[in-house]
């Protein structure tokens, strides 16, 4: 049995069911029962981080705050486990945290939608338009970067070919600038 977060710090949901926090104490195991509840050492092995960057992530708000056990335990459910993969994988595509937390809101709502075998909810639109800014973003960095590395490779040429006295790259400073 995997507990669910609700407003209230005293109550935890199961299965649709109301359960007071007393009722917790007498299943104290319930995180291991079905290994679908972790503690944070579990979540950050799983997700390939440590735990500081768990911490890290619930301080800046891109996961929620974690249902505690009465002796403070934060439990993690794979809904958590799946925010930090999302987190991770949006960081290996350039994607800044600041522009990943409101993606991570986007995220969970568009996997409730599915889980529940709806169609594809609007929120992968607003993903996917977020994805094409940052798309946008790379390629006028690539642009960038092609023109920084034909005017590196003109001065290694430069380099290499000089006969004459002084700094070829000093030179190449005074030609674009017009000296």
């Amino acid at each position: 049995m995997c507990f669910t977060r609700q407003h209230s710090k005293n109550k935890f949901t199961t299965a649709g069911t109301e359960v007071r926090r007393v009722d917790v104490v007498d299943s104290i195991l319930w995180y291991r029962v079905e290994n679908l509840c972790m503690k944070i050492g579990e979540l950050a092995s799983k997700a390939g981080v440590n735990i500081q960057s768990v911490r890290f992530y619930e301080r800046r708000r891109i996961l929620q705050e974690p249902v505690r056990t009465p002796s403070g335990y934060r439990v993690y459910s794979k809904s958590d486990l799946e925010d930090i993969l999302f987190v991770k994988q949006c960081q290996e595509l350039g994607f800044t945290l600041r522009e990943i937390q409101p993606m991570v809101n986007l995220h969970r709502a568009a996997a409730r939608m599915t889980e529940v075998g709806a169609r594809p909810p609007a929120e992968f639109r607003d993903i996917g338009q977020l994805a094409r800014v940052k798309l946008q973003q790379i390629d006028e960095k690539m642009r960038a970067l092609k023109s920084v590395r034909s005017r590196l490779l003109a001065m290694i040429d430069r380099i290499e070919t000089v006969s004459s006295v002084g700094c070829p790259g000093a030179v190449a400073s005074r030609e674009k600038c017009g000296r």
